[in-house]
């Protein structure tokens, strides 16, 4: 999957930024201070349950695979990552909020 034509030129700047956090712990701890948590199509079932239950109330976006999040960030076997509260991590929550997932009720 390509990134959309909006995303794409922010994405070397997300990544100089530093604003991105892997790991489910990580994310976990220091979830009062992410922007959103975006997550790759080809996430479980059951852990894409899981994360909408850690992170109520924040937005989640569901967009891109595995594949796309280690060509766009360098991390591989990457499922799931946050970014963290900053103007560039906001300019993204933007672009891509129509991939945005909604909880079930």
């Amino acid at each position: 999957m390509q990134p959309t034509p909006d995303i794409e030129p922010i994405l070397p700047f997300i990544r100089r930024a530093g604003v991105v956090a892997v790991g489910r712990h990580k994310l976990r701890r220091t979830r009062k201070k992410l922007e959103f948590v975006w997550i790759a199509t080809d996430l479980s079932e059951n852990s894409r349950h899981d994360v909408l239950k850690w992170f109520p109330g924040l937005p989640i976006i569901e967009y891109g695979t595995t594949e796309d999040f280690a060509r766009w960030f360098g991390f591989t076997h990457t499922k799931l990552v946050g970014l963290r509260r900053s103007s560039v991590a906001h300019s993204a929550l933007e672009r891509l909020r129509r991939f945005r997932v909604t909880p079930p009720e």
